[in-house]
C-alpha cells in the first residue's frame, strides 16, 4: 500500500513538471515562413517580396521593383512593363495610348503627364479646367487662372485677350473689337492662329523635355 502511494505521488509530481512545458508549446506562435499563406515578416504581399524575394506576381502589392517577378513596381503594385504601349489599360497603368513616347500626354511608363487628361476612348488631350480654350499648362506659364475663363474680370475671356494681344491680367487692357465674326466666342481671325501657336509651343516643350531626359 505504501509503495503504491509513493508511486502515485511520483506520477503526479512528474505530471506537474511535464504539463507546463506542454502548455508552453501549445501557446507558441508558429514560425513565419514564405510558404505559410500569410503576409508577415517584411513581405509586401502574401508570401512574396521582402525576405521572400522577387516573387510577387503582376497585381500584387510591392515596396519596390525588387519585390516583383516582372522587376517593375509602380504605385506599390507590380506591373508588366512590356505591356505598356499596347493600348490596353493594365494593372498599374494610368494610361496607354499605344506607344512609348513621352510628351504626348501618356509617358513611356504609361503615366499621365502633368497638364494632360487621358482616356482609352478619346486618347490624351491638354487639360483645360475652365474650358476657355487655353490648356492649363499654358495658363500656368502666362499667369492666368486656369479655373476662370476671365481672370481679370473685364468681360473678355483670357483666350480672346491673349489672342488679341491685350493683357488678360489687367482689366484696363481690352482687345480691339474690329471683327465681329467669332468662333466659340473668339475672333474668327485668331482662332486658327491660336491653335497653331499652342501647337508650336507644345512641340517646343516636348523637345525640351526629351533633351533633358
Amino acid at each position: 500500500m505504501t509503495f503504491r502511494l509513493k508511486l502515485a505521488g511520483w506520477v503526479v509530481f512528474a505530471g506537474l513538471l511535464v504539463a507546463p512545458a506542454a502548455w508552453a508549446q501549445e501557446d507558441e506562435e508558429p514560425e513565419a515562413t514564405c510558404l505559410d499563406g500569410e503576409q508577415n515578416q517584411d513581405e509586401s504581399d502574401v508570401d512574396c517580396g521582402g525576405v521572400c524575394g522577387a516573387n510577387c506576381l503582376v497585381g500584387a502589392a510591392c515596396g519596390g521593383n525588387t519585390d516583383c517577378q516582372s522587376g517593375a513596381c509602380r504605385n506599390n503594385i507590380c506591373f508588366n512593363p512590356v505591356r505598356c504601349g499596347d493600348r490596353n489599360l493594365d494593372i498599374g497603368e494610368e494610361c496607354d495610348d499605344g506607344n512609348l513616347n513621352d510628351g504626348d500626354g501618356c509617358s513611356a511608363q504609361c503615366t499621365i503627364e502633368p497638364g494632360w487628361t487621358c482616356s482609352l476612348e478619346s486618347g490624351c488631350s491638354w487639360l483645360d479646367t475652365d474650358g476657355d480654350g487655353l490648356p492649363d499648362w499654358f495658363e500656368f506659364e502666362i499667369g492666368t487662372n486656369h479655373e476662370a475663363v476671365d481672370t481679370d474680370g473685364d468681360g473678355y475671356s483670357d483666350t480672346r485677350e491673349w489672342a488679341a494681344g491685350s493683357d488678360p491680367l489687367d482689366p484696363e487692357s481690352t482687345p480691339f473689337e474690329g471683327n465681329c465674326s467669332t468662333v466659340s466666342g473668339q475672333p474668327a481671325a485668331w482662332a486658327g492662329l491660336l491653335a497653331a501657336l499652342l501647337g508650336v509651343l507644345a512641340w517646343g516643350r516636348r523637345r525640351t523635355r526629351v533633351a533633358r531626359g
